[in-house]
């Protein structure tokens, strides 16, 4: 906490927060207090000291019981870790309505949100993976569960199969950004140790969302664009295709048919 580096909105509590923080590394602390009572914000300042500096708790209690609405006496720690940290997430909002307003439109999930949310369900997997040298794609069967989680934000998918005599397990988090108006796209799996990261639009002329993205490549170490197709062909059936691109070419790698269980 003494070293972050945190965005806030201009004129907003966390704002100042930051400055307490920071300020509390140069300036004696009881000349801080009365330079922070000043803007009606000791209490925020008594947080921030707390979770600052922990090892000075136990050293002014009568101060933070007197002016901290967060610490009471007799409270646990495990409370107050609790207060405090509750307190810091709500003032972190910014205090005008405009950005209220936009701030309720980027947490609110919409109609995109809805739309992961129908592909909740266990669903059977068929994959075909395209390796290079081989004349046919190599076939699995698997499994894949989809669930909605953080309040229908965000559908996660648990991902196995048998790959090559390996079993493979993979969760792919898919989001829609209400700011940025992109899907989002997370994958990682126990084949690797690295992170697959795409964004994508929805085409409403081929039905489906095109991602765009990057992986490291394990054998070069370097950069792997990634491009990738996810159509729903109805209610109870999904294909997926993923290719690499290099110098303008798209190479197919990986084509999976999703199939829901009933």
């Amino acid at each position: 906490m003494r070293n972050a580096h945190i965005a806030a909105p201009p004129g907003s509590i966390f704002h100042l927060q930051i400055l307490t923080i920071r300020t509390l590394n140069v300036m004696h602390f009881s000349e801080l207090f009365q330079y922070l009572e000043k803007f009606h914000c000791l209490n925020y300042t008594a947080c921030h000291f707390l979770i600052c500096y922990p090892e000075l708790f136990s050293t002014f209690p009568a101060l933070l019981n007197k002016n901290s609405f967060i610490i009471k006496k007799g409270a646990t720690m495990k409370k107050t870790v609790f207060a405090l940290l509750f307190i810091l997430c709500i003032s972190a909002f910014p205090q005008n309505q405009e950005a209220m307003k936009a701030y309720e439109e980027y947490m609110t999930p919409g109609k995109e949100h809805s739309a992961l949310a129908a592909m909740t369900g266990e669903w059977k997997t068929t994959v075909k993976n395209y390796i290079p040298g081989m004349p046919n794609p190599l076939v699995t069967e698997g499994v894949s569960k989809m669930e909605m989680i953080l309040g229908g934000r965000y559908l996660k998918s648990d991902f196995s199969a048998q790959f090559m005599g390996q079993q493979m397990n993979g969760i792919d988090i898919v989001g829609f950004d209400n700011a940025s108006r992109k899907f989002t796209s997370v994958w990682i799996d126990n084949m690797g140790t690295g992170t697959m990261v795409e964004t994508g639009t929805y085409n409403a002329e081929t039905k489906r969302i095109e991602y765009t993205g990057s992986m490291t490549d394990p054998v070069s170490k370097k950069e792997q664009a990634t491009v990738s197709f996810l159509e729903r062909v109805s209610a109870d059936k999904c294909v997926q295709k993923m290719f690499t691109r290099s110098e303008g070419k798209d190479t197919l790698v990986m084509e999976i048919t999703y199939e829901r269980k009933k």
